[in-house]
């Protein structure tokens, strides 16, 4: 072979090489983004579904009935937590054991100072994981506010189980 083929050859193993990892990282992205964006709106459903369904329940602060509700919410798959607060910030239910993280604190703090129908906030627990938290009001912050927690160790597995699919097939 000559040298100026040799030199081609490498080069266009050089370019198909770039490309595909371009072209990998932008499909890996795409499908995170894709995940996170199903996340949240399971979240924003859930969270909606609590503030809605049982206003009467969330405004008389039955604390037994709120926790039910929210106990059979929180064996839905990819919930890490939910938790439900006053006006004033005082927590009526949660499903933390056997106490709320101080960052969940903050941010049903954080919560009240705004009137957006939700509020998206990625949170790392200590000894708990990573979640999107999806702040919703009920009755505009009226009624106090749910935080439902999505845990992101599910979005890693989705990537990662796609990932060795990806490598069974190639193989």
């Amino acid at each position: 072979m000559s040298k100026l083929f040799k030199k081609i050859l490498f080069m266009m193993i050089l370019l198909f090489g770039i490309i595909a990892t371009i072209i990998s990282a932008c499909a890996a992205w795409m499908l995170y983004d894709r995940i996170i964006q199903e996340y949240k709106s399971k979240a924003i459903a859930v969270a909606k579904n609590i503030a809605d369904a049982s206003i009467e329940v969330l405004l008389g602060r039955d604390a037994s009935t709120i926790q039910s509700m929210v106990d059979q919410l929180h064996e839905t798959k990819g919930i890490g937590y939910v938790l439900v607060t006053s006006q004033d910030g005082k927590i009526l239910s949660h499903t933390f054991a056997p106490k709320v993280p101080h960052e969940i604190i903050r941010l049903s703090q954080k919560s009240r100072d705004t009137k957006e129908s939700f509020i998206a906030t990625n949170v790392q627990l200590e000894g708990h994981g990573n979640f999107l938290d999806i702040a919703t009001p009920i009755l505009e912050g009226v009624g106090g506010y749910v935080h439902v927690g999505m845990d992101l160790a599910g979005v890693h597995s989705v990537l990662f189980q796609a990932n060795q699919e990806k490598e069974g097939v190639g193989c």
